[in-house]
């Protein structure tokens, strides 16, 4: 038991030296699987996540489009890329005086 236990924290040593090598860059579940492991990465990238306080951010897609990147600060906003789904102030105005 403790042979697999070094062997699957090797797994989770190698996935954070991969992902803390490449901050920024999203990384393909094939990717992080031939690192990681094919049966445990997505275990081992949550792990990194909870008990090494790592922040690793999902795309948000499923299937082939689905990747991971390594932030390593936190940001302290949302990106500008996303929407509030609030109006812009000039748009408020000009439905105002409509």
């Amino acid at each position: 038991m403790n042979d697999e236990i070094v062997r699957r924290e090797s797994l989770s040593d190698a996935l954070e030296r991969c992902l803390k090598n490449q901050p920024g860059v999203w990384l393909s579940m094939s990717e992080l699987a031939a690192v990681g492991g094919l049966g445990g990465w997505r275990t081992r990238l949550s792990e990194l996540r909870r008990k090494r306080s790592m922040h690793i951010e999902h795309n948000g897609k499923n299937g082939a489009a689905s990747r991971h990147r390594y932030l390593p600060y936190p940001p302290l906003g949302r990106s500008a890329e996303s929407s509030t789904g609030y109006l812009p102030l000039f748009e408020r105005e000009i439905r105002a005086h409509r």
